[in-house]
């Protein structure tokens, strides 16, 4: 097997291999919820936009981090971006519930 071909089958070796750990991640709450957290440290639908061009060089290399894992996601597994998202969302408001009551709580007891 030639050098170049042999390479190539290393690449596809090492990308199923990423795939399939991300179709096992993906197939629990605390994978989707590790994966979503990928995305963001990647900083996913994050507009890297600043007046200094490094500090926007510096983010749109991020984003492209961040654009990067959610493609093998979506390769993976299509729909878990969407059952991420819904998830994400129910999370954030059953915590936002919970933070304004507190809220009421405090202001109650003063």
């Amino acid at each position: 097997m030639k050098r170049s071909a042999l390479e190539r089958k290393f690449l596809d070796e090492d990308r199923n291999a990423r795939l399939e750990f991300i179709r096992a991640a993906m197939t629990t709450r605390e994978g989707r919820f590790f994966m979503w957290w990928l995305l963001q440290i990647g900083k996913y639908g994050v507009n890297p936009f600043a007046s200094n061009a490094l500090t926007m060089s510096f983010g749109c290399g991020e984003m492209n981090v961040g654009a990067q894992i959610l493609e093998e996601i979506l390769t993976a597994v299509p729909t878990g971006f969407p059952d991420m998202m819904i998830e994400q969302k129910e999370l954030r408001e059953l915590r936002d519930s919970k933070l304004s009551q507190t809220s009421e709580e405090e202001n109650f007891d003063e």
